[in-house]
């Protein structure tokens, strides 16, 4: 399954091109920011994990299909990064052409890892955000 694709430099290109493929609905190059590998796992918001490449592939097939014309606002980014492995932490706003106002946000988690072709993404969970759930001690609960 060789792929031609750009040398991503850093975790933050990595991270570039997976919003940028995002934002124009291409699938190709979506799949050109993650690895070569059949453990990658994807996590839409309120879905089951997806593992694999060809699994990945499909479900931002079926996105892009349904909804092509989404724009991603980041909030709250922050990073961790070690020579070989980053993690990403950021809120995403999706937004449509017809709305004033983004949708609703999702917390996303996204690790890249270093491999011959640079960084790529290795997993991706978005969970959609709510009002926090606390215990009757006042506590959040996870």
């Amino acid at each position: 399954m060789l792929r031609t694709s750009a040398y991503l430099a850093s975790p933050e290109e990595a991270a570039h091109a997976y919003y940028d493929a995002f934002s124009h609905a291409d699938t190709g190059a979506m799949m050109q920011a993650w690895a070569e590998d059949e453990d990658i796992v994807c996590v839409h918001p309120g879905a089951m994990p997806l593992v694999g490449f060809a699994a990945v592939r499909a479900a931002w097939q079926a996105v892009f299909a349904n909804s092509p014309a989404m724009r991603v606002e980041l909030q709250n980014e922050l990073w961790h990064t070690s020579a070989t492995m980053a993690t990403q932490t950021v809120v995403e706003w999706i937004r449509f052409p017809q709305d004033t106002q983004a949708r609703g946000g999702v917390a996303a988690t996204n690790t890249f890892i270093r491999t011959l072709n640079g960084w790529r993404m290795l997993s991706h969970h978005g969970s959609p955000i709510s009002a926090p759930q606390a215990s009757a001690s006042g506590a959040v609960l996870h």
